[in-house]
């Protein structure tokens, strides 16, 4: 019982033969002269005999091959259906060679692979072999990427083994790219499980060099995401930078002249020199809103940026009101502050007008509080005390404006996180408030410094003192307040020497306690007489006759010792 094995072996080679057919024309003219007989179709059997089996086999040839069919229904014979599956998977390799070959038909050599690795993969369940089953899974993953470049007439089609490793599809879709052959590269990805991110950013910025920015955004759109943390401390994923940078870098300057305007090319060559302020034609306050490229940023940095990313490209482009208000709206951190506006800022020498936007947006400072303490603990933090100094000066006004409660809390924060000497503070901002006549708000100065809880007894006089200096610009009735609003009996009268009030000085000193009393008077007596007011002197006299006549008499009597 030989012939079995050699029947397998026969019927698995393709082997040439002569088919001998003769049909019958009925219409032919000359049917009624000559009868052609039909010939029976062969049939090919085997035999006892080996010579004959020889002859038999070389002979052999398949009516159609190859055929899946016929080789699938032979290996179904074999017992060890796990031998016929990988024998099926060897088979699909050699036939993945010959999609190079142009006088191969491509399109049915696929369908061949793929009813021979589902046949194998059934071979597999039915062995119960699962490590099998996932082996032929990969290998019909790769089948389908081939079929893809196929479908596509890409050329070189690798072989099978050419893209079993990961490695090999990731240098298949690379390939992919480099030839521009996006939507393959997509497909391939898809098919073997890449992430096809990469390429549709490709394909994206692709479609902004070409000018198609409709096109990009639907591209970008299958590969951005907005940050999950719109306040994180970066720019956001590397491939939106990417298309920033790109839009940036693109934009050129735009100046729109007459035909007979004899000085465009002096023009544009002046543009050419200027390219640090036109080179974006981004400046906020001109023609920035209408420039396309311009709005293409700001839909990808509000699309997927973070509010650094944002704040960064306002700042970069001099947009540093713009940059402030998307701060305030976002209600960002400091941290994000100090990054992209405070920083910038100072390095770029541009401290005094960051400044100057601050009061302007909000005149109060109130919204900025919080952000010109933290900007205060970095600067210290980075020993940076010149512009600190310069940073506190600045916040030493902050209690001017009409809110002097809201700017006082502000500045007590920022007086006890740096240690600074309030009364000192406190002191220069009367005397502003004293300059603008907004004596009403030194005394609610006054009034919170008194309710802060840390202030000392006697600040509010000291307070008062210092920006008596310009008490001549103060109107009587508000000066008298201002002291009326002292504490001490003792400052209340240098208030009224230091303004040149000396009947009230004598008028508050006759109230001390007696001893302490005539000290008083007499010094204002002595001012009195200075100043040539004679009347103050002489009612101080009076006083201090009726009060002082035992003293006169011990100091009588030391002298005549």
């Amino acid at each position: 019982m030989k012939w079995k094995p050699r029947l397998f072996a026969a019927c698995t080679t393709i082997l040439p033969i002569f088919s001998f057919l003769a049909a019958e024309t009925p219409n032919n003219e000359y049917s009624t002269v000559v009868r052609i007989p039909k010939t029976a179709a062969l049939e090919w059997f085997l035999s006892l005999n080996e010579e004959e089996n020889e002859i038999v086999r070389s002979e052999f040839y398949y009516e159609q091959a190859p055929s899946s069919s016929l080789c699938i229904a032979i290996l179904s014979l074999h017992s060890n259906s796990i031998v016929c599956g990988h024998q099926l998977i060897e088979h699909c390799c050699k036939l993945s060679q010959g999609l190079t070959n142009p006088e191969v038909d491509a399109g049915l050599l696929m369908d061949i692979m793929k009813q021979l690795l589902f046949s194998a993969k059934m071979m597999f369940v039915k062995a119960g072999r699962s490590q099998d089953l996932a082996l032929c899974d990969s290998y019909i993953s790769k089948v389908d990427v081939l079929n893809i470049l196929v479908a596509a007439a890409y050329r070189p089609v690798p072989s099978l083994d050419q893209i079993l490793l990961p490695a090999a599809v990731t240098r298949l879709r690379n390939r992919l790219l480099e030839a521009e052959y996006y939507q393959l590269a997509i497909e391939v990805s898809t098919k073997s499980g890449l992430d096809p991110s990469g390429v549709w950013h490709a394909w994206g910025m692709a479609c902004l060099k070409a000018g198609n920015l409709s096109s990009a955004r639907e591209k970008f759109n299958r590969c951005l995401k907005p940050p999950v943390d719109l306040n994180q401390l970066n720019h956001g994923s590397r491939l939106v930078q990417d298309v920033i940078q790109y839009l940036e870098s693109t934009v050129k300057p735009v100046l729109i002249v007459q035909d007979d305007d004899y000085f465009a090319t002096l023009r544009e060559l002046e543009a050419t020199l200027r390219t640090r302020s036109l080179s974006l034609e981004m400046m906020c306050e001109g023609k920035v809103q209408h420039n396309s490229y311009y709005q293409e940023c700001l839909f990808y940095l509000h699309s997927y940026g973070t509010n650094l990313a944002i704040i960064s490209f306002y700042m970069r482009h001099d947009c540093m009101r713009e940059a402030l208000l998307h701060l305030l709206n976002k209600e960002s951190p400091s941290e994000v502050f100090i990054e992209g506006i405070f920083v910038p800022s100072y390095e770029n020498g541009k401290l005094h007008m960051l400044e100057n936007l601050l009061e302007t947006i909000d005149p109060g400072l109130e919204s900025w509080g919080m952000y010109l303490i933290a900007a205060c603990k970095y600067l210290q933090k980075k020993n940076y005390y010149h512009i600190l100094y310069e940073l506190q000066q600045f916040m030493k006004v902050m209690l001017e404006g009409k809110n002097v409660e809201e700017g006082f809390g502000i500045a007590f924060r920022v007086l006890q996180d740096f240690q600074l000497e309030a009364t000192e503070v406190y002191s220069k901002v009367a005397k502003q408030l004293v300059k603008q006549q907004k004596y009403s708000e030194i005394r609610q100065l006054l009034k919170c410094v008194s309710e802060s809880g840390v202030a000392a007894k006697n600040d509010g006089d000291t307070i008062i003192l210092n920006c008596l200096s310009e008490f001549k610009n103060i109107p009587a009735e508000d000066l008298d307040n201002l002291i009326q609003d002292m504490d001490s009996d003792e400052n209340k009268i240098q208030a009224y020497l230091m303004c040149n009030k000396l009947r009230s000085a004598y008028l508050v000193s006759v109230r001390q306690e007696k001893s302490r009393a005539v000290q008083l008077v007499q010094h204002v007596r002595q001012l009195a007489e200075s100043s040539g007011e004679d009347v103050v002197h002489a009612i101080c006299t009076q006083w201090l006759t009726v009060h002082q006549p035992k003293t006169r008499n011990r100091l009588g009597q030391g002298s005549r010792k």
